[in-house]
């Protein structure tokens, strides 16, 4: 059950009740017949929400808006509804507020309903594409992709709930610019394990990471000096190639880590290989979009974006002031540009595969290129304008001494996926929340409570040793939660980190059934790192019982 939806319809419900009461007191006129829009307003101040009935019935009643809305709210009649009020607002709306019937009901629907609650049948029969990470194979997964991977993922999710057939796609970008600078930065590096870290000099513009060097590490140990003095786009092929095979396998393992799995993913080079790149940038031409300049093939974006603009009421003087550009798609040396093969992968979308509507999920830096990819899609008849859909996402930015660090593939100044999922991260800046670090400590006691426990229990422990182990759990759990009740928490102290690895160490030797002189030395070493760790706990914190005083 659509719990909105059921809000939806009884707000109209309402609004035409309310108008049929009033018209048969008089007090409107009689046989108007609209049809209004339900919404939830933006801002829930203006409640939750709201109907144009009156904006829209006013003109047939030749009244105020507002003298229509007045009437209708005092014959409405919010009895057993969802609603607790019905307010007048602005020229005429009129805005509802929901009540604690509304909230039960979806409780009770969803418990109902269990995991199909919100399954819907809207986009039946359609299919769609969510196209999202799309990261350069060139390095490691990093924080960045993170953030459009659960975005897109669970895009992806919810247009399935709504009845869509849903294909989720990464875009490997094997191929163009950045795939030449990957093999020029593994070439460098390569040679320089060869040859000496001076001999060679580094690309300005290549990856700089230590992804690169141990990249090159491994292809030196595969294939020792093989590529040395070969032709260097032999070289060249070879390392993008052994790096790519890399790269990818662990790409697509970083994220069904963090949960996502893919249908396809396709790869650039691929449109190139088959000519269809060629191909999409022959079809522009042929319907006239495309003209040669300083030996290069030219996109008329300009022309394209301004019929766009003209056919939504723009001025040409509001679409001069834009200073729209057309865009190279072939190069004067041959090669295509990246947006021309991002436009044959775009058309791919619509015209071989037969997808209704692609949305892409993009980084925020990427803004100025919605357009033109829309326009070359309308350029090719496909209604990129309607059929496209492009997500912006805000990109992750990192803080280091109060300075923000941008991520950077080529820099190599990134945090990996992995170093992320591993919890790295956290442990390297100290980044560990409360909750962490009063948890933590306690869920090491429970281990090593329940194995002690088991010792007294065999005979393998005096249970004095216990018993003063217990007296200093419970006296520095209990510092603990009165720290907490001031607002403070007591993290783990590096003597209590030495106790409890310590006390593991001795645990798994006794459990190996060690000799009893040996047995002994454990629990004196338990015995001790117990006393010397607590006494350091409140030591230290002391001014936590001082401060009720």
């Amino acid at each position: 059950m659509n719990m909105i939806q059921s809000a939806k319809d009884q707000v109209l419900a309402l609004t035409t009740a309310a108008y049929q009461k009033a018209a048969a007191a008089g007090l409107l006129p009689e046989g108007v017949t609209v049809t209004p829009s339900v919404e939830i307003p933006k801002d829930t101040a203006n409640g939750d929400y709201t109907t144009t009935f009156c904006l829209a019935a006013a003109k047939a009643m030749k009244m105020n808006p507002r003298q229509v809305a007045q009437i209708l709210t005092e014959q409405m009649d919010l009895t057993d509804t969802y609603f607790t009020s019905v307010e007048l607002a602005g020229p005429g709306f009129l805005n509802f507020r929901l009540g604690s019937r509304w909230f039960g009901d979806t409780v009770a629907c969803v418990e109902a309903e269990g995991a199909d609650y919100g399954r819907n049948d809207t986009l039946a029969g359609k299919k769609y594409m969510v196209e999202f990470v799309s990261a350069n194979p060139t390095g490691p997964m990093h924080m960045g992709n993170a953030r459009g991977g659960v975005l897109g993922d669970t895009l992806a999710s919810v247009l399935q709930k709504s009845g869509a057939d849903v294909w989720r796609e990464f875009y490997v970008n094997d191929a163009g610019n950045q795939i030449d600078k990957f093999a020029r930065s593994l070439d460098a590096r390569y040679q320089q394990l060869i040859r000496g870290e001076d001999a060679v000099e580094f690309p300005e513009d290549g990856y700089h990471g230590d992804d690169i060097r141990e990249l090159a590490r491994l292809f030196y140990q595969q294939e020792g000096e093989k590529y040395l003095d070969c032709d260097e786009k032999t070289r060249h092929d070879a390392l993008a190639k052994f790096g790519l095979d890399h790269n990818i396998p662990k790409m697509k393992t970083d994220l069904a880590r963090y949960g996502i799995q893919y249908d396809a993913w396709f790869f650039e080079s691929t449109l190139h290989e088959s000519g269809y790149v060629a191909d999409s940038v022959k079809a522009l031409t042929q319907r006239g979009y495309t003209y040669e300049k300083d030996g290069a093939l030219w996109l008329a974006t300009s022309r394209i974006l301004a019929e766009n603009l003209k056919k939504a009421g723009k001025s040409d003087e509001d679409i001069e002031k834009l200073g729209l550009k057309d865009d190279v798609l072939r190069r004067a040396n041959g090669f295509y540009t990246y947006f021309a093969a991002d436009i044959a992968y775009h058309r791919n979308k619509f015209a071989v595969r037969g997808f209704d509507k692609v949305i892409n999920v993009w980084g925020a830096d990427h803004h100025g290129h919605v357009a033109r990819l829309k326009g070359a899609m309308d350029a090719l008849g496909l209604d990129g304008e309607h059929r496209l859909d492009i997500v912006l996402m805000q990109l992750v930015k990192l803080v280091r001494d109060g300075e923000v660090v941008r991520m950077s593939k080529r820099t190599g100044k990134a945090i990996s996926l992995t170093d992320l999922l591993d919890g790295y991260v956290a442990r390297h800046y100290n980044q560990v929340s409360d909750f962490g670090k009063f948890a933590d400590p306690l869920a090491d006691k429970c281990l090593v409570m329940a194995a002690l426990c088991w010792f007294v229990e065999t005979g393998d422990m005096v249970g004095w040793v216990l018993a003063v182990v217990l007296l200093r759990e419970f006296a520095v759990s209990g510092m603990r939660l009165i720290a907490v009740e001031k607002g403070r928490v007591i993290a783990a102290g590096w003597s209590g980190k030495v106790k409890t690895a310590s006390t593991m160490v001795c645990i798994c030797l006794m459990l190996f059934g060690i000799p009893h002189w040996l047995n002994l030395v454990c629990q004196g070493v338990i015995l001790v790192t117990t006393v010397y760790s607590g006494v350091e706990y409140f030591a230290k914190n002391w001014d936590v019982f001082q401060e009720n005083k």
